[in-house]
């Protein structure tokens, strides 16, 4: 759950970084299909991943705990640290403003 919030978070940022909001039914599954809008088609395969996390998430959430395997979880935390290292690339690329001066 916590990985799966830290993806939600990171394209939270793609999208409040391009302007954008989304809120009211289905915030999430908008959040995440945004990011081959903003961050190009290459994006496609991540989104997809993690819409398929979210619907897993849900599962997990409301109807049966257990269903996600440790593997799973591992996997999931894997894509969000090279998703966290793209964000920042992008970041730093497209919207230097938004990052802490260093």
């Amino acid at each position: 759950m916590t990985a799966y919030s830290a993806a939600l978070a990171l394209a939270a940022i793609v999208l409040h970084a391009h302007g954008y909001r989304a809120v009211g039914f289905a915030h999430r599954s908008t959040t995440i299909q945004t990011l081959p809008v903003i961050l190009g088609p290459e994006a496609q395969t991540r989104a997809d991943y993690l819409d398929n996390c979210r619907t897993r998430r849900n599962i997990a959430n409301y109807d049966r705990a257990g269903t996600i395997s440790e593997i799973e979880a591992a996997e999931l935390l894997a894509e969000v640290t090279a998703f966290r290292t793209d964000v920042l690339e992008w970041l730093r690329r497209d919207h230097p403003a938004l990052l802490p001066s260093q």
